[in-house]
């Protein structure tokens, strides 16, 4: 789901996806997580538990290996459906989706 809000220097892009882990979150799957969130120019942000953390870097969500629950991702940029779009495909590979 993508919402559309205007910004004082054009127009930017917000989309949000709210997920669930079936599966504890290990190293490998992070890896990938912040190998694919870097392949967008838009800002990618994890949120869980009140918590947001920077997706493209590996050591913000270090933090979540062994973490299972509920984690919203938020990306904001011109490119931000294709991040959201990507980043899905990666939990589906994982089998990380409920």
């Amino acid at each position: 789901m993508c919402v559309q809000s205007v910004v004082m220097e054009g127009i930017e892009v917000d989309c949000k996806l709210k997920w669930s882990l079936t599966k504890k979150v290990n190293r490998a799957f992070l890896m990938a997580l912040v190998e694919t969130a870097n392949l967008y120019e838009s800002y990618i942000v994890l949120e869980m538990d009140k918590k947001r953390v920077n997706a493209k870097s590996l050591l913000s969500v270090g933090g979540l290996v062994g973490y299972r629950g509920i984690i919203s991702i938020h990306a904001t940029g011109r490119d931000c459906e294709q991040a959201i779009n990507g980043i899905e495909t990666l939990l589906e590979k994982f089998g990380a989706l409920e």
